[in-house]
């Protein structure tokens, strides 16, 4: 009998939650002053962006296809996001709690027939029915949203709390954890079982696997204060690493969609890069902002997460909404005034799927129809938007799970702290934004010769020393330098002739860099050069330019149609791809030929061994 009792009241307990935490209509925001209009534009998006990531859904697993191209695979981080999502979707009165049970054991069902190696799964996995896994590295920043997704569902569902449990609990965390170096691996391959890489950056989309390391006591505590702080300064603002690299807002932001992180340190790093990406908006003269890996309109995705400064992505201010909800539903209303948020043709039929993926600002066009519609970025800032809305209902059902206690107790120095960064997101939300020094004034600049390589001799023009790098050699000598008086541009002293010889079957790459230390790049547009290749012993068509700043952040440019003729290159600034953050203070430029890179393998080297002639390097008005 008092078995029975201690059910009846466990029951009680379960049936009283979900009533009180039900698929309910009813909409609950945050205390706030913002005016209703605003928060009915937020409610409607959100709704029509759950509209968009429901729809792209393969039948067979149930997983969520990758975009609207429904290609065969989709990422372990879109399953963890729509999971999530299906919850959030109840909670916001999009979705009955039917629908949403059904749809989440379809998932968990497909998830538990999937090859794995004790619980991780290769990042991209079929949405239909193969479940054998293939070798290869994979990531666990991919991998880490689907636990929190899981625990997400747990907490919500009774009725899937046992199989979403299963499936956490075969998922070994203690592998990942190296004693030898007191850190983190940071991949794995299933299939050969090995494990590989380190954690290495805070403000990544790898935190959250560092926090269910250590709070399912597979690693130390330390480990999480070993993870890399290093910061980037620009406006008088600093924010962590790695920022504009490898992909803007999402990788500093995507953890607290699952944790509130807005009083901690990696909370601030997000709030002021987005509010850098604000004033960088303002100082390039730019209707709006927003810089984060998505598809590029009339291109594929962001590779390697370079930015290009005239495609903004809507998911990365709604990222910012916890932070700067006015400035946020601005920007938002912005977009869809420029047609961000057009409607979505499928077979004749217009949807509402509240904004496409990324936004050309320069050219106006879109990702709409025919490209991609991305399910990663459609849940991000859908998750954000439900934050919003429903009094942090993602941040509450999964601080609750025991798990999510334990490493925030461990963790109770990092996350319990006690500052004004609330007041100082509010107050920033409410002002205009502080003016920008713009650069100095661009008229008669003289043209900033880097190297002529008239001297013959090292270091350049500007006293910068000069280096070289290889990846991978093996015999191969990369690049060799030589003045040649014979192979220049003008009447007297040399050219710069660069011999290469690269490994042909394997990954590999050889740079000729030049530093360019203690100067300021502001007042320029455009990067120069002479080339040519050596007809006679053969030479690459296409190479690639870095430009790199004092914080180590790059920005690329692939020059191609190189001939056995001198020719002048020209590069605009702004063509590079990438986001510098200080052209004020740069550290140097590179030559680089690579091949079988790792991203934009259609820029790779044309041929693996010959030379290249250079000369006149300069920065020009």
């Amino acid at each position: 009998m008092r078995r029975m009792n201690k059910l009846f009241v466990i029951f009680c307990g379960l049936f009283f939650m979900c009533v009180i935490q039900g698929c309910g209509g009813s909409k609950h925001y945050p205390a706030s002053a913002l005016p209703g209009d605003d928060k009915e534009y937020v409610y409607s998006l959100a709704k029509d962006t759950w509209r968009c990531i429901d729809h792209y859904v393969a039948p067979e697993t149930g997983f969520p296809y990758d975009s609207d191209t429904k290609s065969n695979h989709t990422n372990t981080t879109n399953v963890g996001l729509y999971l999530t999502s299906i919850v959030a979707a109840c909670e916001l009165g999009f979705l009955d709690e039917e629908g949403a049970v059904a749809r989440i054991e379809k998932i968990l069902d497909s998830l538990e027939k999937l090859e794995n190696w004790n619980g991780f799964l290769i990042n991209w996995i079929d949405v239909r029915s193969k479940t054998q896994a293939t070798p290869g590295t994979y990531y666990i920043s991919d991998f880490n949203k689907l636990p929190a997704g899981l625990i997400v569902v747990r907490q919500k569902f009774p009725q899937v709390y046992e199989q979403a449990t299963r499936i956490m609990e075969s998922i070994k965390w203690p592998i990942f954890y190296d004693k030898a170096t007191k850190s983190c691996y940071g991949a794995f391959d299933i299939v050969n079982k090995k494990l590989s890489g380190r954690l290495g950056y805070l403000a990544a989309d790898t935190r959250l696997a560092s926090f269910f390391m250590i709070a399912s006591n597979a690693a130390p505590v330390e480990t999480w204060y070993k993870l890399d702080r290093e910061r980037i300064e620009q406006y008088g603002m600093s924010f962590y690493k790695p920022g504009w690299n490898w992909g803007g807002i999402f990788m500093q932001a995507m953890g607290g969609i699952f944790l509130d992180e807005r009083k901690t340190e990696v909370g601030k790093s997000a709030a002021d890069f987005a509010y850098v990406q604000m004033l960088y908006a303002k100082e390039k003269n730019l209707p709006v902002w927003g810089w984060s890996s998505s598809y590029i309109p009339g291109s594929g995705y962001t590779e390697g997460g370079f930015l290009p400064t005239n495609v903004i992505t809507p998911h990365a201010s709604a990222l910012a909404i916890i932070y700067y909800p006015r400035k946020v539903i601005e920007n938002l209303r912005t977009l869809e005034a420029m047609g961000a948020r057009e409607g979505f043709k499928i077979k004749g039929q217009t949807y509402d799927f509240g904004f496409c993926d990324a936004i050309n600002i320069k050219t106006g066009k879109t990702t709409s129809n025919p490209t991609y519609l991305s399910s990663l970025d459609q849940t991000m800032l859908f998750l954000s938007l439900a934050n919003y809305l429903n009094d942090g209902i993602i941040w509450q059902l999964f601080g609750r799970d025991p798990i999510v206690k334990n490493g925030k107790e461990l963790l109770k120095d990092f996350y319990e702290v006690e500052n004004d960064l609330l007041e100082v997101y509010a107050m920033r939300d409410e002002q205009f934004l502080v003016p920008v020094e713009i650069a100095a004034n661009r008229l008669n600049v003289p043209i900033l010769i880097v190297d002529d390589f008239d001297d013959g001799k090292d270091p350049n023009n500007l006293g910068g020393k000069v280096e070289l790098w290889k990846l991978d050699a093996h015999g191969y000598q990369g690049f060799s330098p030589r003045y040649d008086s014979e192979n220049r541009v003008g009447d007297f002293g040399y050219g710069l002739k660069l011999s290469y010889d690269l490994a042909p079957d394997r990954r590999a790459f050889c740079a000729y860099s030049q530093f360019i230390e203690g100067e300021n790049l502001t007042p320029y547009n455009n990067f120069s050069f002479y080339i040519k290749g050596d007809g006679a012993e053969g030479f690459t068509k296409r190479l690639k330019i870095e430009i790199w700043d004092i914080y180590n952040v790059e920005v690329i440019y692939f020059v191609r149609g190189i001939t056995d003729r001198w020719q002048k290159v020209t590069i605009p600034l702004t063509e590079f791809k990438g986001i510098l953050s200080r052209w004020d203070k740069p550290k140097r430029i590179a030559i680089v030929l690579e091949n079988q890179p790792d991203f934009y393998k259609e820029t790779c080297v044309t041929r693996t061994k010959g030379a290249i002639y250079i000369d006149n390097i300069a920065f020009e008005e």
